[in-house]
């Protein structure tokens, strides 16, 4: 799978990415929201994961603006600052999940998983 990877947190970022490349899935990993949104507009990434807060573009408008660009793209938004009520406005925009960080990556595969499994 084809996965787009924002987190300004380097070492989160960088340690997914190890991850989902080490899971056999094919990811770009950029730490500005600015230049994976044009990446993505290119590229059109099968699923993104974004970090909620981030300088410039945050999580949730980088989430509109995707979905813009492709209204059955799927996101998951991570965070460490997760609350019911954000879950709530995050899954609103249409995003697949709300995940705290530290992220659970067991948690990521199983959702990987069930896209890649689901019909189109």
């Amino acid at each position: 799978m084809q996965i787009l990877l924002v987190d300004d947190d380097i070492r989160s970022l960088s340690g997914l990415h190890r991850f989902l490349k080490l899971s056999g899935h094919d990811c770009d990993a950029l730490d500005s929201p600015v230049e994976a949104l044009s990446l993505y507009q290119r590229k059109h990434h099968e699923l993104v994961i974004s970090d909620l807060k981030m300088p410039g573009i945050d999580g949730i408008e980088l989430l509109q603006q995707i979905r813009r660009c492709n209204p059955q793209s799927h996101v998951i938004i991570i965070s460490g600052y997760a609350n019911d009520q954000t879950a709530a406005f995050v899954l609103q925009q249409g995003a697949l999940a709300l995940l705290s960080k530290p992220v659970d990556l067991e948690e990521i595969l199983s959702i990987i998983e069930t896209l890649e499994t689901s019909p189109s």
